[in-house]
């Protein structure tokens, strides 16, 4: 993971500019090179610090990641290109912001009252730790917990219901708007299918769910 933030002028270049000016004056070329020359610098900064940070497996903050594309921004004059340092660093800082919204209110909800939790929690809950950390949620994890204390407080009739207010949610976009099925959607269903019948249904609204969800998620890479 090397910096983005290529240099395209160096020291050597501004003192030959300058020289073949008489000196360096503000708007003169060489006043430019040198700022230009400050902005790669500074950008260069941050992204070694960002680097070193992300491969010691530390996670960006939105503001560090907010600095990195800033300073990029203003060295290259357009926005971070995608795979750039700065454009992994805002995606990680997203997935684990998105995470902790949801993990939050879950937690809080696991002190105070256990019984308020809901699968569509859990079931989030557990697609963003996935997302955030690139692999599955492990057993002592947030997520898990979440899991099991809704198991604990279901009834097969909520079970029933539940599926039923996923299926609610879900169906209609699986309907009209196929292409907005999200990977969140198609866990819900699974998550509540699952729940309520042990297995599911082969060519059902959950299978649908998956599959357009799958291809949504591959036409957006």
């Amino acid at each position: 993971m090397a910096s983005t933030t290529q240099p395209t002028v160096d020291p050597k270049m501004v003192s030959e500019t300058a020289k073949q000016e008489g000196g360096t004056t503000a708007g003169s070329a060489s006043a430019q090179l040198q700022s230009q020359m400050t902005k790669e610098r500074n950008a260069q900064q941050v992204d070694e610090q960002l680097q070193s940070k992300m491969e010691h497996g530390a996670v960006p903050t939105q503001e560090e990641a907010k600095l990195a594309e800033s300073r990029e921004h203003r060295a290259t004059g357009r926005e971070p290109e995608p795979g750039s340092l700065a454009s992994q660093a805002q995606s990680a800082a997203d997935k684990h912001a998105n995470m902790h919204d949801v993990a939050d209110k879950v937690e809080s909800k696991l002190h105070s009252d256990p019984s308020s939790i809901t699968p569509g929690e859990a079931s989030t809950l557990e697609s963003r730790e996935h997302r955030a950390t690139g692999h599955r949620p492990e057993k002592d994890s947030l997520s898990a917990e979440a899991k099991r204390t809704v198991a604990h407080n279901e009834t097969q009739a909520q079970r029933e219901a539940q599926l039923q207010d996923a299926i609610n949610v879900v169906a209609p976009k699986v309907a009209n708007d196929p292409k907005h099925v999200t990977e969140e959607d198609a866990n819900l269903l699974h998550s509540a299918e699952r729940r309520a019948h042990g297995t599911v249904e082969k060519g059902g609204i959950t299978a649908q769910a998956q599959h357009l969800a799958a291809e949504n998620k591959g036409a957006t890479k």
